[in-house]
């Protein structure tokens, strides 16, 4: 559990692993009142490279544009590059435009296959043969 500062106060931020389903998931909740303000929750898979899948991310609509989405992506974001994943993969909903914008501000890349639609985000960076997992874009916003 970790305790932060945010526009609406202190906030708690649990890590917890389903084992049974084997997913991760964090979860913010407001230490005014203990109401669940959103989540995040993903899985780290090996399928040639070690890749992590976005099942879903949640903010309660009186929540939203505060900051929490950014929170929760940045440590999924942060705990993909400590257990040195590659990628990132997940599927959105292409009517809600509200993550279409939110998903391309954090620099991921959308795209089509078929009928559903991806979003992906690379962690690593090629340079002349040589891969560097790609943290300089979290440093500044790590909240560890």
């Amino acid at each position: 559990m970790q305790i932060i500062n945010s526009k609406i106060g202190k906030v708690k931020i649990y890590y917890n692993y389903n084992n049974e389903y084997d997913y991760h998931e964090f979860i913010i909740k407001d230490l005014n009142n203990d109401n669940v303000i959103g989540f995040i929750n993903f899985k780290i898979y090996n399928q040639f490279i070690l890749k992590a899948w976005l099942n879903n991310i949640q903010i309660k609509n009186e929540y939203q544009s505060l900051g929490f989405g950014n929170i929760l992506l940045r440590l999924f974001e942060n705990f993909c590059i400590k257990y040195r994943c590659y990628l990132i993969e997940g599927k959105y909903f292409p009517t809600n435009n509200k993550a279409k914008n939110f998903y391309i501000k954090n620099g991921y890349e959308i795209y089509k296959d078929g009928y559903e639609t991806y979003i992906s985000k690379s962690l690593v960076k090629i340079e002349k043969h040589k891969i560097n997992l790609n943290t300089n874009n979290y440093e500044k916003n790590n909240i560890n």
